[in-house]
């Protein structure tokens, strides 16, 4: 069938930037402008934002997320203080799909592709996934730590039916 993807905004107007630092911690700044919806056949939407990765887990929203590292004090912990969503936009009626399962598709002249195998997305009221930003670990390159941070400025309320994107999210 045809493929219908749809510009919102100015998916090219992406930063990340680091606001302040200093020996107890940072502040960064994601900013997002606009993605891409690729209507699927079920009448859902995957979304997409250059330089964004798609979650790991099967059933969750196909929804992109920005990973970042961010330098941190070995021998010191490190955790996640505040996230922020600012300047919210919704656009009503588009509801995510969920990321499915990677597998290869073969046709029948042989042409070997990545296909997804659609699953049933996580279904509920208020928002997914819940929080804008998570930490997700740390990681070291030699003898530097890093902490690592997933930010979603991209998330479905299911309450009110809609895909909200955050315009700016603010992390501590």
């Amino acid at each position: 069938g045809v493929v219908e993807c749809t510009k919102h905004g100015d998916p090219d107007a992406v930063a990340l930037e680091v606001l302040s630092r200093d020996a107890r911690g940072a502040t960064l700044e994601l900013r997002t402008g606009g993605f891409w919806a690729l209507r699927e056949p079920s009448g859902t939407v995957r979304v997409f934002v250059p330089g964004f990765d798609t979650p790991r887990e099967a059933s969750a929203p196909a929804l992109p997320l920005r990973r970042a590292l961010v330098e941190a004090v070995v021998g010191k912990q490190v955790r996640l203080v505040s996230a922020q969503a600012m300047d919210l936009q919704a656009f009503p009626g588009l509801r995510p799909s969920a990321v499915g399962v990677a597998e290869i598709g073969v046709s029948r002249d042989g042409t070997v592709r990545p296909v997804r195998r659609p699953v049933a997305p996580r279904v509920s009221r208020g928002f997914s996934p819940q929080q804008v930003a998570r930490l997700v670990g740390t990681v070291f390159q030699g003898e530097r730590k890093s902490a690592v941070l997933e930010l979603v400025p991209l998330r479905f309320d299911g309450g009110r039916d809609e895909l909200v994107m955050a315009g700016r999210v603010r992390v501590r």
